[in-house]
């Protein structure tokens, strides 16, 4: 065991660009948004769907998906950060849903999502 890791076990997966870390992490909202419609938590309508297209397109005119790496070498990490994505939008549906009935002294809340 090399000095310093303190019994840890490390991993190594290619680092995908910051172009490819930007665009694939910006779909949170639309994981959050298909995860609340088939949980039934929410309804699709025109003005989210709007909303998400053009907030997808502001992020493509912003970062440049050119200089994005989609190679074979880097579909790991980019797979986990969509992983990453996914996970946490499904957090964020799910617990929304759970909590939308309690304020924080725990009684019930006046205003849901």
């Amino acid at each position: 065991m090399a000095p310093g890791t303190a019994g840890t076990v490390t991993t190594m997966v290619p680092n995908p660009s910051p172009g490819s870390l930007t665009l694939l992490s910006t779909a949170i909202p639309v994981f959050t948004l298909i995860v609340s419609v088939v949980l039934g938590y929410d309804r699709l309508s025109l003005r989210r769907i709007v909303g998400i297209l053009l907030a997808a397109s502001g992020v493509i005119y912003l970062v440049d998906p050119l200089r994005a790496d989609f190679s074979s070498h880097t579909n790991i990490g980019n797979l986990l950060i969509v992983a990453n994505s996914f996970s946490y939008a499904a957090y964020i549906a799910i617990s929304t849903f759970c909590l939308c009935g309690m304020q924080s002294t725990g009684t019930p809340a006046n205003s849901c999502p």
